[in-house]
């Protein structure tokens, strides 16, 4: 069965997202694919100054996932390595309205502690959630 249409099996519909295959030159001694993917998170997407922080549920702005998978061929066995990075705002209750007069936004951080707390151990636990509890390799869990 072709390898890609596995992954492409897996694979959620998006809407804005960058992929890239490079093929491995043809002097290497191995075999291999290389495949980036970057998606842009769903929730709280925006422009630079007008989605900054955290909200109250701990989804942080702008946050693009990219996954970077090299897809070798070795013989007569075929190997997937993925490493996936993650980026957006600084997730605290924070906001920088934009000032059309002056094109400087002064940045507001929230002054709650409590509701600042609550949205990085939201944001916090969403990523463990997503990244760490669930990683895998050989049927054989790494991590609790």
């Amino acid at each position: 069965k072709n390898p890609y249409a596995t992954l492409l099996s897996h694979v959620r519909i998006v809407t804005s997202a960058f992929v890239q295959k490079l093929a491995s030159s043809a002097n290497s001694a191995e075999e291999y694919d290389e495949i980036l993917i970057s998606r842009r998170n769903r929730f709280r997407a925006g422009t630079r100054f007008t989605q900054r922080g955290a909200n109250h549920a701990g989804q942080v702005a702008n946050a693009v996932e990219t996954e970077q998978i090299l897809h070798q061929r070795k013989e007569d066995n075929i190997y997937f390595c993925s490493h996936v990075q993650t980026r957006g705002s600084i997730p605290l209750r924070w906001s920088s309205p934009t000032d059309v007069k002056t094109y400087r936004p002064r940045v507001r951080i929230g002054t709650d502690p409590v509701a600042q707390a609550k949205a990085l151990q939201r944001h916090l636990v969403e990523e463990y959630r997503q990244y760490v509890s669930g990683i895998q390799t050989n049927s054989t869990k790494i991590f609790p």
